[in-house]
């Protein structure tokens, strides 16, 4: 009997780690700065992490976020790979995954 309970605290332990791995990743992919804010016209929302707060010029712009346009509003996007995103009204963007090699 106490084989199994040492064979089950194994099998618990591993899945644990393997969890525990999966969602540290995941949040250091949370922090990787992709671009910024350049300008703002109107209500413009940057969401982060289900915090959806004022976007602003110059506001970092990180993997998984989403911006988004009320009526009448703008906003304009700078990347790291010097490329401009603009946003009209009634918009939303997120940024599901960005592929960038400042090398080459």
């Amino acid at each position: 009997m106490k084989k199994y309970g040492l064979i089950i605290l194994i099998c618990l332990a591993l899945i644990f780690i393997i969890t525990s791995k999966s969602y540290s990743d995941t949040d250091a992919d949370n922090d990787t700065e992709v671009g910024q804010v350049l300008t703002v016209k109107g209500s413009v929302y940057l969401i982060r992490n289900s915090q959806r707060n004022n976007a602003e010029p110059q506001m970092q712009l990180l993997l998984k976020d989403a911006v988004e346009t009320d009526k009448g509003a703008r906003t304009k996007l700078f990347f790291m790979d010097d490329s401009i995103l603009n946003l009209g009204e009634s918009s939303r963007v997120e940024v599901k995954e960005y592929l960038y090699s400042p090398e080459k």
